[in-house]
């Protein structure tokens, strides 16, 4: 008994006539029946199960139809169409520099599909990933990729298991314990963007670095005024276009076999500087000061909590505030840098001691924190 034929193409969606000798999708040259006994093909098959005649071996078959997205913020633009291989790899390139204002962008699809697989669709995995610490130096360099295949390399650092991403080889071609852990943070929010998931939770990517024994206070500390990567409400993380560029240089280190320590530089990494601002701060009288505890809110050891304590004594609070509105405010008018997470953390803590109180506003449903 011959199974029921899909109304659609396993490959591309497209719709499938209703007709006995109907074997190829006319739009992607997928071979849906066997040419012997009509017997319907399910993707990835080889051959027929019934008959056992092989699946006929065309040259469009590696025609495969992709989809692509521009996006812009900044001026709202955004751009979505469906191509085949031939015809989109050119065309993506030329709408990158009128995009992106880059004429060497080029497409790239989700490194974690095997075969034909559409969408963003992740295969599963047939084991639990673990974390090779072990892993030899050839497992980390198994291939010399050129410009064209940097994202090939992803299957050999993550695994995907169902809708989640896993790493299993942990040599990066790290310089330190923190290069260690930002190199794995931006190659995991990268992998993901390429699977179509743009936000990734901190809560992931911690238990991720917490495996990997990376995870510390110097990486917090990073993660807080870094560029590279966008820290949103929600506790969401979403790689920037500089996060972008990093996770491409990142992956050429990984990829070549004469370096054996990466240098790619990430921002907000200079000591030196950091150590001269805050030396500036601390030193530069502030004029008209009214009390001791508000006039050296630059302090080292002005934490998240006290600054929230100032902020409620001087009736900041009186009003709904929400967390962007508080950052700002803390580093126009005293001169303090507050990150979201730390921030976060604050206010929870003040509305679990009855001192503050949050809801969601009407508009968009973020939380507003007051008194």
């Amino acid at each position: 008994m011959l199974m029921e034929l899909s109304s659609t193409c396993f490959n591309c969606d497209q719709p499938i006539p209703a007709r006995t000798n109907y074997f190829f999708c006319s739009k992607c040259f997928t071979q849906l029946k066997c040419k012997n006994c009509n017997e319907p093909l399910e993707e990835g098959d080889l051959g027929c199960g019934n008959c056992g005649t092989p699946v006929v071996q065309k040259e469009a078959d590696s025609k495969a139809i992709n989809s692509i997205e521009f996006e812009q913020k900044g001026i709202n633009k955004s751009f979505k169409a469906r191509f085949t291989d031939t015809v989109g790899e050119n065309l993506v390139a030329s709408l990158g520099g009128l995009f992106l204002g880059n004429s060497n962008y080029k497409a790239v699809q989700n490194p974690f599909t095997q075969g034909q697989a559409k969408g963003n669709q992740l295969p599963v995995s047939s084991s639990t990933a673990k974390i090779k610490n072990d892993a030899s130096v050839e497992d980390a360099i198994i291939i010399e990729p050129n410009s064209d295949d940097l994202n090939g390399l992803l299957v050999k650092i993550f695994e995907a298991q169902d809708d989640k991403i896993s790493l299993v080889n942990s040599r990066l071609k790290q310089s330190g314990k923190r290069d260690h852990a930002i190199r794995i943070t931006i190659l995991l929010l990268y992998a993901y963007n390429l699977t179509g998931k743009k936000q990734v939770k901190r809560t992931e990517l911690v238990d991720m670095l917490q495996d990997a024994a990376v995870y510390d206070t110097n990486f917090v500390g990073w993660l807080t005024k870094c560029d590279e990567i966008k820290k949103l409400d929600g506790d969401l993380l979403e790689l920037n276009l500089p996060g972008k560029d990093a996770a491409v240089e990142i992956l050429k280190e990984f990829g070549n076999s004469a370096i054996d320590k990466g240098s790619v530089h990430f921002s907000a990494l200079s000591a030196k500087a950091s150590k001269g601002r805050s030396k500036k701060t601390k030193t530069e009288p502030v004029a008209g000061s009214e009390t001791s505890s508000a006039a050296k809110p630059s302090s080292t050891k002005m934490t998240p909590v006290k600054m929230i304590e100032i902020l409620i004594n001087e009736g900041y609070f009186s009003e709904k505030r929400r967390v962007p509105e508080i950052i700002k405010y803390c580093k126009e008018k005293k001169a303090h840098t507050l990150g979201n997470s730390p921030l976060s953390v604050a206010l929870s803590r003040m509305i679990q001691s009855g001192k503050m109180k949050r809801e969601k506003n009407a508009s968009d449903q973020q939380y507003e924190y007051f008194q």
